[in-house]
């Protein structure tokens, strides 16, 4: 019978609990995510006597670092192989195994919580920094890193390139408008996003963000009208038999 369906939270969690994976992550990660680490401790106030929780700690790279600066770190993971590998490697510190999104420990308990490239791996993000900021104490510091967008992280685009050539349909649609004025209206009325993001703009404002709107369609103008390209990705699947 084909395996049903599983929730992120639980696709994140089964696959940090393989060892290989866990494997491969330190093989093939930690030269690159641990170099942020420095700069993630200065930005979250971390020195001597700082009393730090290190979630999504994975192999316990930042609570090893907070531990060289004299903090007094806690690392806490999900998955309890990586705090099995946290703990052999760095048997001289704590770690312990929880979820972000229900941190097991007491209001206002750390100086400071970080994670490092932690925050993605997460279902709900929210709930982890309402957490963060429970266990903080007053003026505590949280900090957190995220890879950056594609294209500016090259291996994320490539790989991201690569899966979209050759895994999704894209329709070539066109959006045919009588004039360039027109696209404003149509934000304007026919949106929801789009046009609250306009009607906050200074009235003064509104115009000249129009203005620009239709000298910049106008340059899409062919045959009296306006042809916008708006390229769209069809995917599909289909549900496991039962």
């Amino acid at each position: 019978m084909t395996e049903a369906p599983i929730s992120f939270h639980e696709l994140e969690h089964r696959g940090w609990q393989a060892g290989s994976t866990v494997a491969g992550y330190d093989r093939y990660f930690s030269s690159l995510t641990t170099q942020s680490i420095d700069a993630l401790l200065d930005a979250a106030a971390v020195r001597a006597g700082t009393r730090v929780l290190d979630v999504a700690t994975g192999p316990g790279y930042v609570a090893r670092a907070a531990a060289v600066l004299g903090a007094h770190p806690l690392g806490l993971d999900f998955a309890s192989s990586q705090v099995a590998l946290a703990q052999s490697r760095y048997p001289e510190l704590e770690f312990r195994e929880g979820d972000a999104g229900a941190l097991p420990f007491p209001d206002r308990n750390f100086d400071a919580v970080v994670t490092n490239f932690g925050i993605l791996h997460f279902a709900q993000p929210e709930p982890a920094m309402r957490e963060a900021f429970r266990v903080l104490r007053p003026g505590g510091r949280f900090a957190f890193t995220a890879w950056d967008a594609p294209p500016r992280t090259a291996a994320f685009d490539i790989v991201l390139r690569a899966t979209r050539a050759h895994a999704v349909t894209r329709l070539r649609l066109l959006w045919r408008l009588p004039s360039a004025d027109v696209l404003f209206d149509a934000m304007w009325q026919g949106t929801v996003r789009t046009a609250a993001t306009l009607r906050a703009q200074a009235p003064h404002s509104i115009e000249t963000i129009r203005r620009a709107i239709v000298n910049d369609a106008a340059a899409y103008a062919r045959n009296g009208r306006i042809e916008l390209p708006m390229p769209v990705v069809l995917a599909n699947a289909q549900k496991p038999d039962q």
